[in-house]
């Protein structure tokens, strides 16, 4: 005679490093590709059901700190402090039988084993589906350290206003650059930030322009052209990805970053000439403006 067994619960599991210890990471992106795979997880459990398990941020690794960048990446800081049940949840994901997410039927419940991993950048923003933006914004939100300061500071922030994120730390230099650079991870010249800056205030005039940069230090002058109201002070990577995903306009750099920014707030962007959006969002995933 054969039973029938009560499943137990799914869990939903974004994998962030290979060498994960629970308490702590080894190597790792950065926060903006950190994201895919906790959205992916986070948009399958609302399909599927089952809980996710909430990840371990905090990451060693030696480079940021050998470049001497600002901001060293660690993730010790983002979120609050993770309780038993997210610990005991994280260790039986690790240590239980699973399977990664692109081998499961969603249609499904018919598979014995309970745990589906969700790792690295897959599709980028092609596989997420905008409709759970809001609902993932309110999950970080509640999950920040500090998250009432940065809903606070969020409430400040017009929805017509315009951030721009200057990205530098280790971005290649375009003077540095081999073959195409129309992907990530490169430099865009401060004369284009300017003028992006100025095609922006033409269709936003009455603006606020906060900058976002991981630079340590920026010329007055160029400060100046930017039209700068502001340069963010944000406690933390999360806090500044927040309240840029709060203003009405991005003008991007080649980053995930900038356009996590874009798709949490549904901003309008403006971008780079030569970068190729396409691969990384969907057509009419954002909207945009070539500068």
């Amino acid at each position: 005679m054969q039973r029938n067994h009560k499943p137990e619960m799914l869990l939903h599991y974004p994998v962030l490093s290979r060498a994960d210890f629970i308490l702590f990471r080894l190597l790792g992106p950065g926060l903006g590709n950190l994201l895919f795979p906790l959205y992916r997880a986070f948009q399958s459990q609302k399909r599927m059901g089952g809980s996710l398990v909430f990840p371990q941020f905090f990451q060693i690794k030696l480079g940021p700190f050998l470049r001497q960048e600002k901001d060293k990446r660690t993730y010790f800081d983002l979120f609050c402090r993770r309780d038993v049940v997210d610990v005991l949840a994280h260790i039986r994901a690790i240590f239980g039988d699973s399977m990664p997410e692109e081998c499961v039927n969603q249609e499904s419940s018919q598979f014995r084993v309970r745990t589906i991993r969700y790792e690295g950048l897959k599709g980028y923003f092609r596989d997420l589906d905008p409709e759970w933006r809001f609902d993932f914004c309110d999950y970080l939100l509640q999950r920040a350290s500090f998250g009432q300061q940065l809903r606070n500071e969020i409430d400040e922030i017009g929805a017509h206003d315009i951030c721009v994120h200057l990205r530098r730390g280790d971005f290649m230099p375009e003077s540095a650059q081999e073959g195409s650079s129309s992907g990530m991870c490169y430099r865009i010249a401060d004369d284009w930030y300017v003028q992006a800056v100025s095609k922006a205030l033409q269709k936003f005039p009455d603006a606020k322009v906060r900058v976002f940069t991981d630079a340590d230090k920026l010329e007055p002058s160029l400060l100046e052209k930017l039209n700068c109201s502001a340069i963010d002070q944000s406690r933390n990577a999360l806090h500044a990805l927040m309240k840029m995903s709060a203003h009405g306009a991005i003008v991007a750099s080649k980053s995930s970053f900038s356009l996590w920014s874009a798709f949490l707030g549904q901003q309008y962007m403006y971008i780079n000439n030569d970068f190729d959006l396409g691969f990384y969002v969907p057509d009419g995933g954002v909207e945009y403006e070539r500068v």
